[in-house]
């Protein structure tokens, strides 16, 4: 079985409603005719019987008679896993043993074709880039890994990364030690940190566990100083006297002074000393950054200050070593919150000018969701209501009470009758309900008037959440999107690189005179530090608004898939937008990380002007 077989059930399964012929499906694919048929007769032997069924004059559909969605999807997510093990696993083998194999050794291995694994080590490769490390495939020397010791430990560290639907690196890093050793290694740093009245959770003492095996079975000493704090110095330097007299082990006084970093980080067992200074002013900087990219009075939010200054003092001394922790979170933050995220990315790349602190994305996604419950909290409190009735009191009194109970963010500003409209101060005021028609002259454009009956019915109500939906997920007008051009660029090439595409970027984005020359390397500087690619088949890929003369947005496909690191994307958003039009970025950003696999495969099938309108169309929808 191979990834064209899978895609193929992919496409049955999105379009399972309807016939597709097999012309339909090779131009999918990007194969013959009589491949598509081979691959058919290949799924129906070999994988499920009959699981594609023909009909002449009609074409072909998922036998849904004989099998549920539910068990093809399974299939589906099986081979999917299977793959992303496979990777994590190779991708272990390489970086943890560190000793050159050849491409054959890899096929026996593995069981995988020459081509399979080439494949696999090249998304490997490409991944590995983030974190300076780079893998080299020769015929002489076969495949070697070279890179500092602690950028090769992040790198093992971080190996889930190659996979969205499987976590085995952890599994792999304490299968290199007998399964009793774990539990007893696991006791003596319990017992321990219970001397120096340290209790914690036996997930903690795992990842502590974690870090110590990378550390003695890498046994690459890198010449730094570890110890941070001396408690913590003592308990790693016990604990692996006790290793070494219970276990027979040899570790080293090194080994200890490494592993006692780890303690003072996972348990705030560290002084940053004169480093509070700074600390506190890049966080200050971070924060009124943020409040100029993405619209919202973070410097109001002392809870955020708070929050982001106990994780980033831990995150401080981390890096201060060149030591990252891993986020298995990262890509689903990067799908959920990608304006938020990206403004983040581009934040720190700001402060990055002027001091040396290089955060890399699992740490810019760890920041980001204390943004995001800025964002989240600001939100509840945030639909400011004036009521003004006709009908006195005791209507003022209901309509209050049933707004009030309707949503959590709500808050009734004020009651006024009609002759306090005039002169009426309406700052932060986001809508004026009111029991009866009222003339608009005089009011700010930008307040909402919304009309309600005066017992409140539910059509009133479903006025009121329509209008704070809107608030909280804004939508795109057709005069907004008038200062942003749309090009669709069909990949008719064999090509199916990242480079392409940003090739092609620059050809168009210059050629139209859309950015500046430097655009798109800053573009390529933003994908080498993090990948735009946010799951689904999607990728965002941008430079610096500062570099666009006029908006853009170059939507590439390809069926195949554009190979992005260790992904494939099958459409990408190629983002050009000017500083002026940041708010319409947010929202076309926010309406593309919408979209769901199943509207990429339909978005595929569509021709360049289709396709076009189409996108257009959910923009504003």
């Amino acid at each position: 079985m191979i990834e064209r077989h899978m895609k193929l059930i992919r496409l049955l399964l999105a379009n399972r409603n309807h016939f597709l012929s097999a012309d339909e499906i090779a131009n999918y694919l990007t194969v013959s005719n009589r491949t598509t048929r081979n691959d058919i007769k290949y799924i129906n032997s070999e994988l499920l019987d009959k699981l594609i069924v023909s009909v002449k004059g009609r074409g072909y559909k998922l036998n849904q008679a004989s099998y549920t969605v539910e068990q093809i999807e399974e299939l589906v997510n099986d081979f999917t896993n299977k793959q992303g093990e496979i990777l994590i696993k190779m991708g272990y083998q390489l970086l943890m043993y560190q000793q050159p194999v050849t491409v054959e050794y890899l096929e026996k291995s593995f069981y995988l074709t020459k081509v399979e694994v080439n494949d696999c080590l090249n998304k490997i490769k490409a991944w590995c880039t983030s974190f300076e490390v780079n893998i080299k495939i020769t015929q002489k020397k076969g495949v070697t890994v070279h890179g500092s010791e602690m950028n090769i430990r992040n790198a093992i560290l971080h190996l889930n990364q190659l996979s969205d639907n499987v976590q085995t690196v952890d599994g792999f890093i304490l299968n290199e030690i007998p399964k009793a050793h774990i539990g007893t290694i696991n006791q003596i740093i319990e017992s321990n940190l219970k001397k120096q009245h340290i209790n914690t959770s036996k997930m903690r003492i795992r990842q502590l566990l974690i870090h110590l095996i990378i550390i003695f079975k890498r046994q690459n000493d890198d010449g730094q100083s570890w110890v941070v704090d001396n408690v913590s110095y003592q308990i790693a330097h016990q604990c692996i006297k006790e290793i070494n007299d219970t276990l027979g082990y040899s570790l080293s006084d090194n080994t200890a002074k490494l592993f006692s970093f780890f303690i003072s980080y996972y348990f705030n067992s560290y002084d940053l000393g004169l480093e509070k200074v700074f600390v506190k002013s890049y966080i200050e900087r971070m924060i009124f950054q943020m409040e100029k990219h993405v619209g919202v009075a973070f410097s109001k939010d002392q809870l955020l200050r708070e929050n982001i200054y106990e994780h980033f003092s831990r995150t401080y001394m981390r890096i201060a070593k060149n030591v990252y922790i891993n986020n298995p979170l990262t890509s689903d933050i990067k799908q959920h919150y990608p304006f938020v995220f990206n403004a983040l990315y581009e934040t720190v790349n700001h402060l990055a000018k002027d001091v040396e602190i290089s955060l890399v994305e699992d740490e810019i996604a760890f920041l980001a969701l204390h943004f995001q419950s800025s964002i989240d909290r600001n939100k509840k409190d945030s639909f400011n209501i004036v009521i003004t009735c006709y009908y006195g009191l005791g209507i003022s009194s209901l309509l209050e009470a049933k707004l009030t109970n309707l949503n959590d963010c709500i808050q009734i500003v004020d009651t006024l009758n009609t002759e306090q409209l005039e002169g009426y101060h309406f700052s932060d005021i986001d809508a004026l309900i009111t029991t009866h028609p009222i003339e608009p002259k005089g009011l700010p454009k930008t307040l909402k008037i919304i009309e309600v009956t005066p017992l409140f019915s539910e059509e009133d109500e479903n006025k009121i959440l329509s209008a704070i939906h809107y608030k909280q997920n804004p939508v795109l007008y057709q005069n907004e999107l008038a200062s942003v051009q749309f090009d669709v660029h069909s990949n008719k090439q064999e090509s199916r690189t990242a480079s392409y595409v940003f090739e092609q970027a620059q050809h168009i984005l210059e050629g139209q005179h859309s950015v500046t020359t430097d655009y798109i390397k800053s573009a390529l500087e933003r994908e080498r530090f993090s990948s735009t690619f946010i799951g689904k088949a999607i990728c965002m890929p941008h430079g610096d608004p500062e570099k666009v003369l006029k908006s853009h947005v170059i939507i590439f496909k390809n069926t195949q898939g554009f190979i992005w690191k260790q992904n494939k994307a099958k459409l990408v958003f190629f983002l050009a937008i000017t500083k002026q039009d940041i708010p319409v970025m947010k929202k076309i950003i926010h309406k593309i990380a919408k979209l769901n696999t199943n509207d990429i495969d339909q978005l595929l099938l569509l021709e360049d002007q289709k396709l076009k309108e189409q996108i257009i169309h959910l923009m504003k929808a």
